[in-house]
């Protein structure tokens, strides 16, 4: 009886270890985009930037196509500065279907997509500490980046290179 006890101690143990290992793990920006940096051939981004207090809403929209080598260079560099840990939603069984910003929400919300032909992904900054990614429209994934201001630099590299809509 005290060895099932001590072996039930033992799985329950590393199933811990191994979920808390998965979750803290940092990753890079080229694990969380799930396309092969070298062969994205399009990419396109919006930020949209809310004033809470009076509502007004500002669209900025890049898709460039004659810059577009610099402009996938630049934003997976700015992507690549911050490390991601992933989210514990993810271990559910049936997947995440909605996602809401959280207590950093501040107006802003950026959404970049990356695709190389035949696949997409879709990257959306809810804040500065929630980002989602959606492979071909079906998994979405939870990722919560290191560096707070990767958000911001992204939301900046929008602004200053795309055009207001």
């Amino acid at each position: 009886m005290k060895k099932r006890y001590v072996l039930i101690i033992i799985i329950i143990a590393i199933s811990v270890s191994g979920v808390l290992i998965w979750r803290f793990r940092k990753l890079s920006a080229l694990k969380v985009i799930p396309l092969d940096a070298a062969s994205i051939s399009r990419v396109l981004a919006s930020a949209m930037i809310t004033d809470l207090k009076s509502g007004k809403s500002s669209l900025y929209y890049l898709d460039d196509s004659e810059r577009y080598d610099e402009e996938v260079k630049e934003i997976l560099k700015i992507l690549d500065s911050s490390g991601y840990r992933r989210d514990f939603r993810d271990l559910l069984p049936w997947g995440v279907r909605s996602v809401s910003s959280d207590k950093n929400y501040d107006g802003r919300v950026l959404r970049i997509f990356f695709s190389d032909g035949s696949h997409a992904a879709e990257l959306d900054f809810m804040s500065s500490s929630l980002l989602t990614v959606m492979a071909d429209g079906k998994t979405t994934r939870v990722y919560h980046p290191l560096n707070q201001n990767t958000f911001n630099e992204l939301i900046e590299y929008v602004q200053t290179n795309g055009a207001e809509h």
